[in-house]
């Protein structure tokens, strides 16, 4: 269903070659509704101090246990645009410019 959203959209990408662009990740594709994988930082960051602790890595790991040839998938999260979806609901997906702020 993505891809047919997609290429209404008029993204007509086919293919990636991970040898020249990405990693094993372009694989695992974006999923708002039931992702099988979620996002872990280690160590947890610690947003208390000033300036915040990051975590040193992030990986996905499975939500529960995934069948063989099942798609892997995880939310991107909210600030990945999915400009096929406002296709498909007839919105614009052209940016506008924020009004200047008064002051």
């Amino acid at each position: 269903a993505t891809l047919a959203l997609k290429r209404a959209a008029g993204e007509n990408e086919l293919f990636f070659d991970l040898r020249e662009q990405g990693n094993v990740m372009r694989l695992i594709n974006d999923c708002m509704e039931a992702p099988n994988l979620q996002l872990v930082y280690h160590p947890q960051p610690d947003l208390s101090q000033n300036p915040p602790v990051l975590p040193r890595r992030a990986y996905l790991v499975a939500k529960h246990d995934i069948p063989p040839m099942v798609e892997l998938t995880w939310n991107y999260g909210p600030h990945y645009e999915r400009p096929w979806l406002d296709a498909q609901a007839g919105v614009s997906h052209a940016r506008e410019e924020a009004p200047p702020k008064s002051r």
